[in-house]
């Protein structure tokens, strides 16, 4: 069983990690190795859900317009049309994870890779530095598949799910907030999805509820706390400040992982 300490510290990451462009899948599958903890697949998927929740309180009016609007077929409002291409945007990335599934478990145990990733999200999230915005326009249905595609890659770990679909968006030429917010939403479907899929390849599940549910709270609680910070460092076109960081994972990880072979 795990214990409380190493379920606050799991937390903690996940918390930081989930919404900071840095991979909290990379994070979590390196300190699982680093440190030799062996954490069910049923508290990273509480972990998610915790971090899940934060987007869902946050965003839960435009959530509301857009389940309203989609059950009343008001297609062609603002908010139904927004339901739609997040539904658009999930295509790509379920049909990437169902058929790269079993590549991407194996992933979480290779430091190397993990370390590639990281390198990966740095270059990307350099990229996006500087980027002129897209003034008032649209998201098309074209923008969420590439969106919906990089949420996609992100499966593997060291790649950040939100530093990519966030940059993607920019380099589309989206305003910062439009891609933060369509990143977001997009996350929740994703989340959902990928939490029932692996519930549904797990034979039996040993459940830790005080672990579960100090990880939950913590991860929830500083989720929310990076989360409002995130939002600022994109406002102010910052993103790409955390390219640095994700090299300096990449050397890590991948330090560690020819450090094994030795």
């Amino acid at each position: 069983m795990l214990n409380l300490i190493e379920a606050i510290l799991l937390g903690l990451v996940q918390g930081l990690t989930e919404w900071f462009p840095v991979s909290s899948s990379g994070h979590l599958a390196m300190i699982q190795i680093i440190l030799g903890i062996k954490v069910d697949i049923f508290l990273d998927i509480v972990l998610h859900l915790g971090t899940l929740l934060v987007i869902v309180v946050r965003f839960r009016d435009d959530i509301w317009v857009i389940i309203r609007d989609l059950i009343q077929g008001r297609l062609h409002s603002e908010a139904a049309m927004m339901g739609l291409l997040l539904i658009s945007g999930s295509v790509p990335t379920a049909l990437i994870g169902f058929a790269f599934y079993e590549d991407f478990r194996s992933s979480f145990n290779d430091p190397f890779v993990i370390g590639t990733a990281f390198a990966i999200s740095g270059l990307v999230l350099y990229l996006s530095r500087n980027r002129t915005q897209g003034e008032h326009r649209m998201l098309k249905f074209s923008d969420s598949i590439l969106i919906g595609v990089a949420q996609g890659v992100s499966i593997i770990p060291g790649i950040s799910r939100s530093g990519l679909t966030i940059s993607t968006g920019i380099l589309l030429g989206l305003k910062r907030e439009d891609a933060l917010r369509y990143s977001f939403l997009l996350s929740i479907p994703a989340v959902l999805g990928a939490a029932l899929h692996e519930l549904a390849n797990q034979p039996s599940i040993q459940i830790d509820y005080n672990g579960n549910l100090v990880g939950f709270i913590v991860a929830a609680v500083v989720g929310y706390a990076s989360l409002s910070l995130l939002w600022k460092i994109v406002e102010r076109d910052q993103l790409h400040y955390f390219s640095y960081y994700c090299w300096l994972a990449s050397c890590v990880a991948i330090s560690y992982a020819m450090a094994r072979m030795l």
